[in-house]
């Protein structure tokens, strides 16, 4: 997508079918790009539930020059709904679904 509002709008609508009002929708697809962004230049600490129900504590990055060269063969197919960033603490990627973030 080219203008980041509309992907902002677009992660919005495919929130609103997890059964949250378009606001909380709006205010979470905020949250997940304002996150995404600061990862590209820093390591960042947010939290999430995890699929158990149990709250993680991340410090996860984007930085280009720390993960491509960890990147390892051919990129998968990109899921639309998750969020994956490199975690400093366990040096690994991970990804978590897009409505289970909490706060950043």
């Amino acid at each position: 997508m080219n203008n980041f509002r509309s992907e902002v709008f677009y992660r919005a609508y495919r929130l609103i079918l997890t059964g949250i009002t378009f606001s909380q929708a709006l205010t979470k697809s905020w949250a997940i790009y304002r996150l995404q962004k600061n990862m590209r230049s820093s390591v960042v600490e947010f939290r999430y539930k995890k699929i158990d129900g149990s709250i993680r504590q991340a410090f996860g990055t984007l930085i280009a020059s720390v993960i491509d060269p960890l990147i390892k063969g051919t990129e998968k197919k990109h899921n639309p709904t998750l969020v994956t960033y490199f975690d400093n603490q366990k040096q690994e990627f991970r990804c978590f679904k897009e409505e289970n973030l909490i706060t950043i």
